[in-house]
């Protein structure tokens, strides 16, 4: 077995399989040992297999190759009988780098890793999720001060060889990479192992991470079946209509080069000069934004205002090309790049999002909302092109039933929660609506009477509150009232109400030019809503005087320890300048950790009852998503309702409330579920 040091650790290649013993590595005597596998490729499902598997014990560092180009392909049987004997073992620890990938990849040869796993990637993110990488050689750089020469050398040979598989590289110089990837590895599983195992809260965070991880796996294996020949029928039909789009637009401003995909100037023209030439200069339009340097910014917001606020119809053809491009490069192309034989196949990350929330690639955590039904037969009724729902090619397989069970209200349950007013609270108990409730206290009218749009006063400051929203924020979001109703509500708070002071002599509205956000995009609107959003934010602070003291120790918190501790023991770790995030960043991380708890427990109770009948397809932000065997979903549904409701040991003071649905027959087009005994 050939073998080379490094720094205090010995590594080489091993041609016996029978090395990989527990005798012989000694690995029943360590208390973990560190994998990871080398492969012929990224993706389990579309034939790619494991070639290779590197292990770091007390032994030291060594490869195991098995389906490099080199190697005869009769002893491969003989190697995955040895790893599937080695693997099954319960009480054997292994340590993986991003553990997901190389569990889902052994599995492809049926190989199930039995006993507890650590994952070192989740431990970085634990540890601190505000890193702007969690990639392996990237952590090693950033906590060893290391660079890694292995990798830059393969790296190097496959670039002049022109292959992308690992498996071509020969097998010294690949042993040398994947024995570097187990001991960096381990060099960062000394670092924060200590860290998490001696703080509950972040060890408590780390468990339910790792065994969420095993819920992955199969989540990921089984993926969602769509409707692939209409989304390819779609996709042709996206790309007629953005030509279509282009040309209009070109034929208004031939100067306006339109660019592909995203970029920093948003979806329209790279060039600020002719933007500037265009938009400002010819086009009369308002310079609404500007970039650090003080020049006009003409990025997607700016062009979205444009269109909806400044009602330019040129604006108007670029921003539904704007959409229309971006549905096609964020949604239908890998959509249909990653499904296999009508299924998709999506990876749920477990440390992209700082609150601790999932994200997808591909998408399916922010999928655009559909077009408001009159809007789409208003459309269909002058032959216009209508923008298809993505939720629309999502189906059940057949014999199966997709029920969506959603945590209804979660945020502001889980802000009720934490704001501790026993008034609210115990109203939203009793079935009250909770913007109704904010409404009726802010107007001072019974709550029977709020109407619809006196509810989105009630919205608007409930979400101003918890998201952190400042004055002009709270009075743009005010703005979709109607201005004289506005003033009429202004008139009910305030006991002097001047009405010169809110309309021209002319009876119309006086306005006012704001900057919003840390972007300053500038909005105009009347100056009522400016003075309502600053009575009603007061009147808010009033009636809630617990929210007030919440915000004050949310930010004594960050200030004095740096970071936030949700329910669960989450932490969220913020700067000084980060208050204003605090509250918000509370909701979200104690609502992840609803969600990936209900996952976890939802996940562990179909293996152990209902195997092959029913499985946890997709969690989407408080929703998760569950395919059901026709006729058993009486029997499976109440018993995922009784575990996604106190998902914690220790439970909300609120409680948890649901919404069940149905595809009938695809996710575009849900009914809600009821119970029949």
């Amino acid at each position: 077995m050939p073998s080379k040091a490094m720094g205090n650790c010995t590594y080489g290649f091993i041609f016996n399989p029978h090395y990989l013993t527990v005798g012989s590595l000694s690995l029943g005597e360590d208390a973990c040992v560190f994998m990871d596998t080398e492969t012929s490729g990224l993706h389990p499902l579309r034939g790619h297999r494991v070639g290779g598997l590197s292990c770091l014990s007390s032994a030291g560092a060594q490869y195991l190759p098995f389906r490099h180009s080199e190697q005869p392909a009769h002893q491969v049987p003989q190697v995955i009988a040895h790893l599937k004997e080695v693997l099954a073992n319960p009480n054997l620890t292994t340590a993986w780098f991003n553990a997901k990938f190389d569990l889902k990849m052994l599995l492809q040869d049926g190989v199930e890793v039995a006993g507890p796993i650590h994952d070192v990637m989740i431990m970085a993110h634990i540890v601190d999720e505000n890193r702007p990488s969690y990639a392996l050689k990237d952590l090693v750089r950033m906590e060893c001060s290391v660079d890694t020469e292995a990798n830059a050398a393969l790296h190097d040979w496959m670039a002049k060889a022109g292959t992308q598989c690992f498996l071509d590289v020969p097998i010294d110089l690949m042993t040398q990479y994947a024995c570097e990837d187990v001991v960096y590895t381990k060099k960062l599983f000394d670092i924060y192992w200590p860290i998490i195992s001696e703080n509950p809260d972040l060890l408590e965070t780390y468990t339910w991470e790792v065994r969420l991880l095993r819920a992955l796996v199969d989540i990921e294996l089984r993926g969602i079946c769509v409707d692939v020949p209409r989304l390819q029928s779609d996709a042709r039909a996206v790309d007629v209509e953005l030509l279509r789009l282009q040309e209009a637009i070109l034929e208004q401003e031939p100067e306006y080069v339109l660019t592909a995909g995203k970029n920093k100037g948003g979806l329209g023209t790279r060039s600020s000069k002719i933007n500037q030439a265009i938009l400002i200069f010819k086009r009369g339009l308002p310079v609404l934004k500007r970039t650090p340097s003080g020049a006009p910014s003409f990025d997607k917001d700016v062009l979205d205002l444009y269109a909806t606020e400044c009602k330019d119809p040129f604006c108007n053809l670029v921003r539904e090309y704007n959409l229309l491009s971006d549905l096609r490069s964020t949604f239908i192309t890998p959509w249909l790049e990653k499904q296999i034989e009508g299924v998709l196949y999506t990876e749920l990350l477990q440390t992209r999002v700082v609150t601790g929330r999932l994200s997808s690639s591909p998408n399916l955590q922010n999928i655009p909302a559909p077009a408001k039904k009159n809007a789409v037969q208003e459309r269909v009724s002058r032959g216009a092109f209508v923008v298809p729902d993505m939720r629309s090619y999502v189906q059940p397989r057949p014999g199966f039933r997709n029920f969506h069970i959603d945590y209804s209200g979660q945020e502001i349950r889980i802000f009720i929660h934490y704001a501790n007013d026993s008034a609210y609270a115990e109203a939203v108990r009793s079935g009250v609506d909770p913007h109704a409730y904010v409404a009726a206290l802010m107007l001072g009218i019974p709550i029977g009477e709020v109407t619809a749009e006196q509810r989105k006063i009630g919205k608007t400051l409930n979400f101003a509150i918890l998201y952190g929203a400042g004055l002009f924020k709270v009075a743009v979001g005010l703005s979709q009232l109607d201005p004289d109703a506005a003033f009429g509500y202004l008139q009910n708070i305030r006991s002097v109400c001047p009405r010169e002071f809110y309309y021209q002599e002319d009876g119309t509205h006086r306005m006012r030019t704001i900057e919003v956000g840390k972007d300053k995009i500038q909005h105009t609107i009347p100056v009522v809503f400016l003075s309502l959003a600053d009575d009603l934010k007061n009147k808010y602070a009033q009636k809630f005087p617990s929210i007030d003291k919440l915000n004050r120790q949310i930010a004594k918190a960050i200030q004095v320890r740096g970071f936030i501790r949700m329910h669960g023991g989450r932490r969220r770790r913020l700067s000084g300048d980060e208050v204003y995030k605090g509250l918000n960043s509370l909701v979200q991380g104690t609502g992840a950790e609803i969600i990936k708890r209900s996952m976890v427990k939802c996940h562990n109770k179909l293996k152990e009852e209902h195997l092959g009948d029913a499985h946890l397809l997709l969690s989407i932000h408080d929703e998760n998503v569950f395919e059901i065997r026709e006729g058993l979903e009486h029997v499976v549904i109440p018993k995922l309702l009784e575990i996604m409701k106190n998902p914690f040991e220790n439970p909300l003071t609120m409680g948890m409330e649901f919404d069940v649905e149905v595809e009938t027959p695809n996710w575009a087009q849900l009914e809600k579920w009821k119970h029949v005994d």
